[in-house]
C-alpha cells in the first residue's frame, strides 16, 4: 500500500511540474510576442494621381491605386485603363531598416498628418502614408509638386513643414526605388493609356 501511495505522490509532483512548467513558458511566450508585436513596423503607401471624377452632376476623388502594403508583402500596380495588378512584393530587413531609419532621423511620426496645402489642383500626385510602429498607427498625406513650382509666400511663410515636406518627397521616392529596384515589379506588365 505505501509502494502505491508513493507512486501516486510522485504522479502528482511529475503533473505539478508539467503543469507550472507549461504555464510559465506559456506565459513567457505570450509576452515576448506582445513585445515582438509592439516593435514592429510595417506600413502601407498608396500613391499615385488623386483626380476628380464628375459623373453627370457628381464628383468625387478618386483614390491612387499604386499599394505597397508590408504586412500582406504585397504590391498593386495601377495599370491606368487597363485596371490594377497585384503581385508578391517583400521588402528586406534591410529595406525596412532603411526607410525606419529615415522616418527616426527626420521624425516622420510627429509631423502633420496633411500637407494638402502646398498642391491644389487635380489631377495630382498624392501620397498617403500608414505607419504602423510601436502598437502605434500614423497616418500622413502628402501631394506632390516639385519645390521650383511652389510659391514663395507658401516656401517663406512655413519654413518648418516645408522641410518636412521635403522630407517626405524625399521619404517617398526612397520607398518607390525600393519597389522598382525589385523584380516583381519590373515582371508587372507596363501602364496603358493615360488619365482622362
Amino acid at each position: 500500500m505505501k509502494v502505491l501511495q508513493s507512486n501516486k505522490n510522485k504522479y502528482i509532483l511529475i503533473l505539478s511540474f508539467i503543469l507550472i512548467s507549461s504555464t510559465v513558458f506559456g506565459y513567457v511566450f505570450i509576452i515576448n510576442k506582445a513585445k515582438n508585436k509592439n516593435n514592429e513596423f510595417n506600413f502601407v503607401l498608396r500613391y499615385g494621381v488623386y483626380q476628380k471624377v464628375n459623373i453627370f452632376k457628381f464628383s468625387y476623388l478618386e483614390e491612387p491605386k499604386n499599394i505597397l502594403d508590408t504586412f500582406k508583402h504585397t504590391y498593386t500596380k495601377d495599370l491606368l485603363e487597363a485596371g490594377t495588378v497585384t503581385t508578391k512584393l517583400e521588402f528586406t530587413k534591410e529595406d525596412m531598416k532603411q526607410v525606419m531609419d529615415f522616418m527616426i532621423k527626420e521624425d516622420v511620426l510627429n509631423y502633420p498628418e496633411e500637407f494638402k496645402g502646398f498642391v491644389r489642383t487635380y489631377p495630382t500626385v498624392v501620397f498617403k502614408l500608414k505607419i504602423f510602429y510601436n502598437g502605434k498607427e500614423k497616418s500622413i498625406e502628402w501631394a506632390y509638386l516639385p519645390l521650383e513650382r511652389m510659391s514663395n509666400k507658401v516656401i517663406n511663410d512655413n519654413e518648418e513643414k516645408l522641410e518636412q515636406y521635403k522630407n517626405l518627397l524625399k521619404l517617398g521616392q526612397m520607398i518607390m526605388d525600393i519597389i522598382h529596384s525589385k523584380n516583381e515589379y519590373r515582371e508587372l506588365p507596363s501602364e496603358k493609356d493615360g488619365y482622362l
